[in-house]
């Protein structure tokens, strides 16, 4: 849809940790087949735990591809705005350290 309108005006929003999730390959598979059609992107971190992979939830620091996989500085590849995702839960329950820690890394 995004490239039939091809305006501007509608961009989509990314999120690299959905594609785990959906059993893909975030970088650079998912991110050459949306490239510049976003300009928002969540960020959380998400691991796979073997037999059976299943996707587990993890503190952002994690996301160490947000600075290392990706050519270029930020505003090169997303020209928009990213927002930090918690989705993360700390055993002991605390949402609010556990925020903390993704705001953090």
């Amino acid at each position: 849809m995004l490239r039939e309108i091809d305006s501007p005006w509608l961009r989509g929003n990314w999120d690299p940790a959905n594609c785990v999730d959906l059993n893909e390959v975030p970088y650079p598979d998912g991110y050459n087949h949306v490239r510049g059609l976003f300009r928002h992107m969540h960020l959380k971190d998400l691991f796979l735990i073997p037999r059976p992979a299943r996707p587990t939830m993890c503190p952002s620091a994690r996301a160490s591809w947000i600075s290392t996989a990706v050519p270029g500085s930020y505003q090169r590849w997303v020209p928009g705005t990213m927002s930090v995702e918690t989705h993360y839960r700390r055993p002991d329950g605390n949402r609010k350290e556990a925020t903390a820690s993704a705001w953090t890394a």
